[in-house]
């Protein structure tokens, strides 16, 4: 069976969103899981929120990457994201 081919734009905006859902289940997890070990779930959270974050920035360097091969950014302003 063959995956599927996930542009550089689709896993962009895959990580951005799972960075953000990540993010917003931070308060959930202090407030319905106080009683619990707090310290692990909130680093498990916070481990998936940096990780899809990093992914995300990564995804964003490659989507400037491919908009520079294909002609359709200056290369001259690869700082402007």
């Amino acid at each position: 069976m063959k995956l599927p081919q996930i542009s550089a734009e689709g896993w962009r905006r895959f990580h951005g969103i799972a960075t953000l859902v990540w993010a917003a289940l931070i308060t959930p997890t202090v407030i319905l899981w106080h009683s619990s070990i707090l310290w692990v779930a909130l680093m498990s959270v916070w481990a998936n929120m940096a990780t899809h974050f990093g992914a995300y920035q990564a995804s964003r360097a490659e989507v400037k990457a491919d908009e520079i091969n294909a002609g359709t950014v200056n290369a001259d302003n690869v700082n402007e994201y």
